[in-house]
């Protein structure tokens, strides 16, 4: 039983560092790079910037809360694959998008283990 909590508790550090990871990888390359210029975005992009920021909306969120920010995470990458593949015709390459849907699902499952859990004690 002490292996369960210490293997969930671990999982969910996993997800919160890998999110915080991510989200300051993202940002350091929005500074970088500078932001991109909103007149200069088409119409069928903000599909696409709209999923990447629901995804990092959702890394913030499964602080508090598990099971919404994995939900809106993985509901945001989601969307930001299906309009990529609708706009281009295929899906992000590269390895780092993978990884993105990664905190949200780990978030989902320690949600659901230890609500489980806590349920079997009663």
């Amino acid at each position: 039983m002490q292996f369960a909590k210490t293997f969930l508790h671990l999982l969910r550090w996993m997800a919160r560092v890998l999110g915080v990871l991510i989200l300051a990888f993202v940002l350091l390359d929005l500074i970088g790079g500078g932001l991109p210029n909103i007149r200069n975005i088409a119409p069928g992009e903000w599909l696409l910037w709209g999923g990447f920021t629901l995804t990092l909306v959702g890394f913030a969120l499964l602080w508090k809360w598990e099971l919404t920010g994995g939900i809106v995470a993985l509901g945001g990458i989601a969307l930001f694959y299906v309009a990529s593949f609708a706009l281009a015709g295929k899906f992000p390459g590269g390895w780092v998008f993978p990884l993105f849907f990664l905190p949200g699902f780990l978030s989902i499952i320690c949600h659901l283990a230890e609500r489980r859990a806590t349920s079997s004690l009663r």
